[in-house]
């Protein structure tokens, strides 16, 4: 039996939401989609939440993928920065846990497809950038940070503007983004000090 309850864990889905009492049948489709906004919490709360040291990862885990929703919603601009910021902390901290991970892969690119181009230009941002980055190579979050970083390129970020946090990424540090010519990129890359011919 212990067996079973391990095996039952991952798989274990929210219990079903009760019916609501609807007093008219009027309601068409379109409405449940405002009923699942609705349900939301309000991601001033979540963020006070978020903010809480003693939190079980399944807690935080669920408070991430609200948060992503609701700060991704058109009404949720205003905290966007602070969202980040939580995202920032989450991927960047020791011995998080992998669904803490991932949810916090998942919020970020909710909120940056909400952000487009705005997104590239936070403070959180090169720190998120850097830990997803890192990611790529995990088994457990490799899948979810590549299609989150595919997601966001073009639309978010591109090479141009990114250059310095993916050289820093190869361990090149800054002093790839210094020079100006593919020739002189080519000469730090291989980090030759002997002057081209």
């Amino acid at each position: 039996s212990v067996r079973k309850k391990a095996s039952s864990r991952p798989h274990a889905k929210p219990p079903p939401k009760p019916p609501s009492h609807d007093e008219s049948d009027d309601n068409d489709s379109d409405d449940d989609d405002d009923d699942d906004e609705d349900d939301l919490p309000k991601v001033s709360d979540v963020l006070k939440q978020l903010q809480s040291p003693d939190m079980k990862w399944k807690e935080k885990a669920e408070l991430l993928s609200h948060l992503g929703q609701g700060a991704s919603r058109e009404d949720g601009h205003h905290v966007r920065q602070a969202a980040l910021n939580i995202i920032q902390d989450t991927l960047g901290g020791k011995n998080a846990n992998v669904h803490v991970i991932r949810s916090a892969l998942i919020a970020s690119g909710m909120i940056g497809i909400a952000m487009g181009p705005e997104l590239a230009s936070q403070m959180s941002w090169k720190s998120i950038m850097i830990e997803t980055m890192k990611l790529l190579k995990s088994k457990q979050c490799g899948s979810v940070a590549k299609t989150v970083l595919a997601q966001l390129h073009g639309r978010c970020f591109t090479l141009a503007n990114s250059l310095e946090y993916i050289s820093h990424v190869l361990g090149l540090g800054s002093t790839a983004s210094a020079p100006k010519s593919r020739k002189s990129r080519v000469g730090v890359a291989k980090a030759s000090p002997n002057p081209r011919r």
